[in-house]
């Protein structure tokens, strides 16, 4: 247990068929707290020093998103960050990276912890994960809502590749540097994305969906090259069903926008989770 002036911080290890992932569970300190967040990180293999711009390690998500959690829990918000299996100290596991199995392990460790109604704070990949973990009649119902940081998009993988067959040339390159979970998740992109190709958000559910600028520069620098077509807020907008609840806001900053730009998430967040009931 970790702790600080505003927030406890819990670790849990989550164990499924003898193999244990981690989750880290900060709680606000002499509050009550308002509601539940559940971060889910992105898919990458190294660590970043955001002081040094250097790749430092193995990638560590609880420390990725150490800013963006206490400021949320200084707020009075409970915040869980979920380790997948392959990263950090998490086992690794031959247990298929599948969507399916992936979003069973989220709900595993949340009914583990008591949390039966929460926010999901997806980065990167786990956009994927989390459209795939609504579409689920089984866990939807729980997701009170949804914060999106730099979300990936089923059209990333479609529009880039015509079938699983075409992308799986394109193999994984640094396999003897990282855990076979993550070789795996890796193998399982494609499928996802044509699995959620209709997916269109419930139109009662909030959400509220952050974009990096460098995000858009780089999806627009492919659609000039001729690998993707779609613009981001073009697709966005596309499975957005509810205006009036459903907003993308697009900040200035790199990919970790919950480094760059911590305070101004956290000030639209509580912005955001004012319109609704935990």
């Amino acid at each position: 247990m970790f702790c600080n002036t505003d927030c406890r911080k819990d670790i849990h290890k989550i164990t499924i068929n003898h193999e244990s992932f981690y989750v880290y569970d900060s709680i606000p300190e002499n509050k009550k707290t308002d509601r539940t967040f559940v971060v889910l990180p992105s898919y990458s293999y190294f660590n970043f020093d955001f002081s040094t711009k250097n790749i430092t390690g193995i990638y560590s998500p609880h420390n990725d998103f150490e800013p963006l959690v206490m400021e949320l829990c200084k707020r009075g918000h409970r915040v869980i960050v979920v380790e997948y299996y392959g990263y950090n100290k998490s086992d690794d596991t031959d247990r298929s990276r599948s969507s399916e199995n992936i979003c069973e392990e989220i709900h595993t460790a949340l009914q583990k912890l008591n949390v039966d109604k929460y926010v999901l704070i997806p980065h990167s990949i786990s956009g994927l994960y989390v459209l795939d973990y609504l579409s689920r009649s089984k866990y939807k119902n729980e997701v009170c809502g949804v914060v999106g940081i730099d979300m990936s998009l089923p059209y990333f993988w479609l529009e880039e590749f015509k079938s699983n067959e075409e992308y799986k040339k394109y193999p994984f390159k640094d396999k003897d540097k990282v855990t076979k979970a993550f070789c795996n998740q890796y193998d399982h992109f494609w499928t996802i994305s044509r699995n959620l190709k209709c997916f269109k958000l419930d139109e009662k559910l909030h959400v509220l969906l952050f974009i990096s600028s460098s995000l858009i520069e780089y999806i627009d620098q492919e659609i000039h090259n001729g690998v993707l077509k779609t613009r981001v807020q073009s697709y966005l907008n596309s499975i957005i069903t509810n205006t009036d609840i459903q907003h993308i806001n697009v900040l200035n900053g790199s990919h970790f926008l919950h480094r760059d730009q911590t305070k101004v998430m956290v000030d639209e967040i509580d912005k955001f989770t004012q319109c609704f009931d935990n």
